[in-house]
């Protein structure tokens, strides 16, 4: 998968996209944030430079890929998650599968798992 960090210092700062969404999204957050420590982007399977992997699509099987993938990378330290949208269910499914791997989490108008009980039906 597509992995692009930037910056230096710690804790690594890891931008978790929105549903539908590529690392690009983050293409005016991630250097401003790289001013002060190091942070990646990533593609997850499917989108943008990362190419599809088989298997379930849910939250615990992104998070478990992208744990896959920091550690290819060589990032063992715990890292800081911050998640938009969709990527806020992510980011939280790996901070319950890797609670020692997180130094904390950044909601940024994130979706939580019972907003679709809070909508209308139709």
């Amino acid at each position: 998968m597509h992995l692009y960090c930037n910056g230096e210092g710690s804790p690594t700062i890891v931008l978790e996209s929105g549903l539908g969404e590529d690392f690009t999204v983050w293409a005016k957050v991630q250097p401003a944030l790289s001013r002060t420590t190091r942070v990646c982007s990533y593609d997850r399977a499917g989108f943008g430079w990362s190419e599809s992997q088989p298997g379930m699509r849910d939250s615990n099987a992104i998070a478990d890929q992208l744990h896959a993938l920091l550690r290819v990378a060589g990032m063992v330290e715990p890292v800081v998650l911050m998640g938009h949208s969709a990527g806020g269910l992510h980011i939280r499914a790996y901070a319950t599968r890797f609670p020692h791997d997180v130094a904390g989490l950044v909601f940024v108008d994130a979706s939580s798992p019972p907003q679709d009980q809070k909508l209308p039906s139709e």
